[in-house]
């Protein structure tokens, strides 16, 4: 009697974890994107809309500095 491998199980799981590991740095650079788009937005908005959204001046240009990797 032949015994079965379960080699291809094996194979499954670390296939999973590699989509996985992908899929969770893709996740990572879209949210830097994002949040590069989000400041450079932000960075457009004149001092009215600024004022009505509570935000300053000041709020704006110390966001607009931070690298686009920190929250």
């Amino acid at each position: 009697m032949a015994v079965q491998s379960n080699d291809h199980l094996f194979q499954s799981q670390n296939q999973y974890g590699m989509v996985s590991s992908l899929m969770s740095g893709l996740e990572y650079v879209f949210g830097w994107f994002t949040r590069s788009n989000e400041r450079q937005m932000m960075a457009n908005l004149d001092e009215r809309t600024l004022r009505d959204i509570g935000i300053s001046k000041a709020d704006v240009y110390r966001e607009a500095l931070k690298p686009f990797w920190r929250s």
